[in-house]
C-alpha cells in the first residue's frame, strides 16, 4: 500500500520490481509508482487499485497474473501491459502506449477517458456515464469485439478510422 512518497528523483516517487504472482499494490493519494518502467526491467502483478489523485506508470515489461485486474478509482496511469480487467471509474484517465496487446475486459464510467496510442484488440468494451475514448493520436489498428456505450453521454474520437468494430455496438439512450 502506498500512501505517499518523498520528493520523487524522477516522474515516479516509488518504482516495483517483483516476479512473484501474488505481487499486488493499492495506490492512494498523491502517491506516484511505476511498475518495471525502465528498458529491461520485468515484474508480476496481480489485481490492484489506484484513487483519486494517484500516478501510475505499468511497463511493457509486465506480466498480470491471468484473472488480475486493476481498478482506477480516479488517479492517471500510463499501461504498457495489459490486465485481464481495466475499470475505470471517477474521472480515471489511462494512456495505452504499447501495441498489439490483448485487453479482455474493459470498462469505463463516471467521466473517465483512456488516450490510445497503439494498436491492440479489445474484448469487451464498456463505456458509460460520459466516458471518451481517444484514438486520434494514432492510425495503428485496433480491433473492438464487443461494445457497449452510452449513448446520451460517452464519446469515441477515430478520425483516422483506426477502430475496427467486429460485432455491431450496443448503444444505450439515444
Amino acid at each position: 500500500t502506498v500512501l505517499g512518497a518523498g520528493q520523487a528523483a524522477d516522474e515516479y516517487g516509488v518504482r516495483f520490481l517483483g516476479v512473484h504472482t501474488a505481487n499486488t499494490f493499492t495506490l492512494l493519494g498523491g502517491a506516484s509508482l511505476g511498475v518495471a518502467m525502465l528498458p529491461g526491467e520485468v515484474a508480476s502483478l496481480s489485481s490492484s487499485t489506484m484513487d483519486g489523485g494517484a500516478s501510475l506508470g505499468i511497463g511493457k515489461g509486465v506480466t498480470w497474473t491471468a484473472a488480475s485486474t486493476l481498478t482506477m478509482r480516479g488517479g492517471e496511469a500510463v499501461l504498457g501491459a495489459a490486465p485481464a480487467t481495466l475499470a475505470l471509474e471517477n474521472g480515471a484517465r489511462a494512456t495505452v502506449f504499447e501495441d498489439a496487446l490483448t485487453w479482455t475486459t474493459v470498462t469505463m464510467r463516471g467521466g473517465s477517458a483512456m488516450d490510445w496510442r497503439a494498436g491492440g484488440t479489445v474484448t469487451t468494451l464498456t463505456m458509460e456515464t460520459g466516458a471518451q475514448l481517444d484514438k486520434s493520436g494514432d492510425a495503428r489498428a485496433l480491433t473492438i469485439t464487443n461494445s457497449t456505450i452510452d449513448g446520451d453521454s460517452c464519446a469515441v474520437g477515430d478520425p483516422l478510422n483506426s477502430i475496427t468494430w467486429t460485432n455491431a455496438c450496443t448503444v444505450k439512450q439515444s
